[in-house]
């Protein structure tokens, strides 16, 4: 709402892919019989969502100008009683509590993120990805470290925790498109190392000649 957030900073942290699309359904195993291409059925409008958004600046409490929900109407606690039954003095008698403050509005500094789904920390869904991947998938708990270094203020461990590497799959392709790649990469490495077989053959004939056109002046 950018109205409702007008005084405070909003950044959109995660994004889905233009290709993604919203889907009721809970099952989360891929079915490739049914859907051979992504395993799901692609549901209507793709297109990206917000799915995790941070929020800096000043929050307004529910509670401003309301009495502290912590403030329990507990009556007073009688004075205790002495051996002889009379009341002992007021002074042993428990003491009131003081009425809570309420804090009506949040620093300036205050940070609020908000993740759309939970799913994403769920070790079953990491144990899917990893499997799809081909190796361990350890995003979601790298998200929720930066969150945690970020909210303190510490953007030091956040450039050495993104220092991480892990083997990238590659975009399947055909034998025919393999093959296509493979060649190029010899035509290139054969064609470079021609031209610097000429361009060190120009050379030794340069600097011959120079060394003729010496000896003919001596």
């Amino acid at each position: 709402d950018p109205k409702a957030n007008a005084g405070r900073k909003v950044v959109d942290l995660l994004r889905s892919s233009p290709s993604s699309w919203l889907s009721n359904s809970p099952t989360l195993l891929p079915d490739f019989r049914q859907y051979p291409t992504l395993g799901f059925p692609v549901g209507p409008s793709p297109g990206p969502r917000t799915l995790a958004v941070m929020l800096q600046g000043r929050f307004e409490s529910a509670f401003a100008g309301e009495p502290s929900p912590l403030d329990a109407q507990t009556p007073t606690s009688p004075a205790p009683k002495s051996a002889a039954g009379k009341a002992a003095p007021e002074s042993l008698a428990t003491p009131a509590t003081a009425p809570s403050a309420v804090i009506g509005h949040s620093p300036p500094s205050a940070r609020l993120i908000l993740v759309g789904s939970s799913s994403m920390f769920d070790d079953r869904i990491g144990n899917l990805i990893s499997q799809t991947l081909g190796t361990r998938y350890l995003k979601g708990q790298q998200f929720v470290q930066n969150v945690v270094d970020w909210s303190l203020e510490d953007p030091g461990l956040l450039g050495l925790r993104g220092r991480d590497r892990f083997a990238s799959t590659l975009v399947p392709m055909s034998r025919a498109t393999e093959q296509f790649w493979e060649y190029l990469n010899y035509a290139l490495a054969l064609g470079g190392l021609i031209v610097i077989w000429l361009i060190s053959r120009r050379r030794r004939r340069r600097m011959l000649a120079q060394y003729l056109q010496l000896l003919d002046e001596a």
